[in-house]
């Protein structure tokens, strides 16, 4: 792989600003290219986070992508004017014995799209999150775009991946590459659309996942085999310079933003479901515990456990204000899950709204504040 000028260029006019930025981390973490440091940065629960050298990533003539990583405080404070020599680390070699022979900074065994990989990763400053893991082989769900037919069509994809150091871990990818990972965990529920391909589709794994790639915002769900993995995955924070930020968590839903994966939170559907049907702003309503015993508000604690976006309705149509009680017991059930209770849940919900004689103005209210304020709310039927 060659390494532009132009990267080269932008890489340059990032590290004009170096001397004078910090960050926090398990490691401290270099990226050297001509003999000259060209970033640096931090890393959190990855490979390099308890290595300490330099590994050398893909050769261009005299040239090479070098990443180094040390574990003591401003280890990497580099001076950023002055040519360096560094002494590099052996590369892992991968399926020796085989034509895919090959050495790099972990071993790749993936199956995308139905077909079988076999590769080796290089060490380089844009690493995906399953490729800055160790023995590590799990099943990536996220949503896909189907490019080949006119109309941009969505799809749940499922891959493969595992990252590999060890020989024993390379056997155990290609088994369990052929007969599926099986995990004792506790599935949850996940979001699985992007910043820009907004959809309703949702995943089950392991882990729930919020990743930012510089600026380009992926979830999804990971189900994960760690039986040999040198670091095993956990909720939490992961980083990668300032290219990969990312957080896993396993709350249902937890992945909406990041601030909720980085709390471990569901979505508070609840206070949603508050504000939409129990007069948020009725000082004599579920303020009050006394009145009315609070039907609304238990009602909506039931409403955000069977809460669901199967089969929701795009935002991009109109939702009108309710006129009859039915209308609202039908949106209402669009939300939850088809669980016993739930179209008592509406009813009770739509009932106590509508007991309200200025209602519709209350509803139209609300509907103009998250079109406004409340724009990225995930509660679907406003």
């Amino acid at each position: 792989m060659l390494v532009s000028s132009a990267f080269i260029h932008e890489i340059e006019e990032q590290s004009k600003n170096l001397e004078n930025s910090t960050c926090t981390g398990d490691a401290c973490i270099t990226y050297v290219y001509g003999g000259f440091v060209r970033t640096m940065g931090c890393a959190n629960n990855i490979i390099f986070s308890n290595r300490s050298g330099c590994i050398e990533g893909v050769r261009n003539g005299e040239n090479a992508d070098i990443v180094c990583s040390c574990q003591t405080e401003r280890c990497n404070n580099l001076n950023i004017d002055v040519e360096i020599v560094l002494s590099t680390q052996p590369k892992t070699t991968c399926f020796a014995n085989t034509t895919s022979k090959c050495h790099g900074l972990s071993c790749s065994v993936a199956k995308i799209e139905n077909k079988n990989t076999q590769s080796c990763n290089e060490a380089t400053t844009q690493l995906r999150f399953l490729q800055l893991q160790t023995n590590i082989i799990a099943i990536d769900q996220t949503t896909k775009v189907n490019l080949a037919e006119r109309n941009l069509e969505y799809y749940l994809g499922s891959e493969f991946h595992a990252n590999c150091i060890s020989q024993e871990c390379i056997d155990r990818a290609k088994l369990l590459r052929k007969s599926g990972i099986s995990s004792n965990r506790t599935q949850v529920d996940c979001h699985s659309y992007s910043l820009e391909e907004k959809n309703n589709l949702t995943c089950k794994g392991d882990f729930c996942y919020w990743i930012n790639e510089t600026q380009a915002i992926q979830r999804g769900c990971y189900t994960v085999d760690g039986s040999l993995a040198e670091r095993k995955l956990t909720v939490g924070h992961y980083q990668y310079f300032n290219y990969l930020d990312a957080y896993l968590c396993d709350k249902k839903f937890c992945n909406e933003d990041g601030n909720l994966a980085r709390l471990n939170q569901m979505p508070n559907q609840n206070f949603r479901c508050y504000l939409l049907y129990c007069y948020f702003d009725d000082p004599n309503s579920c303020i009050d515990d006394l009145y009315r015993k609070c039907v609304c508000r238990d009602q909506c604690v039931k409403f955000a456990w069977r809460y669901t976006r199967e089969n929701l309705r795009p935002k991009t149509e109109t939702y009108a204000v309710w006129k009859e009680e039915k209308q609202c017991v039908d949106e209402c059930t669009l939300l939850l899950s088809k669980r016993d209770g739930s179209d008592k849940i509406c009813a009770s919900l739509c009932a106590f709204h509508f007991s309200y004689a200025d209602r519709e103005e209350y509803q139209k209210n609300v509907l103009d504040a998250f079109q406004t304020v409340l724009t990225t709310s995930a509660l679907r039927l406003i």
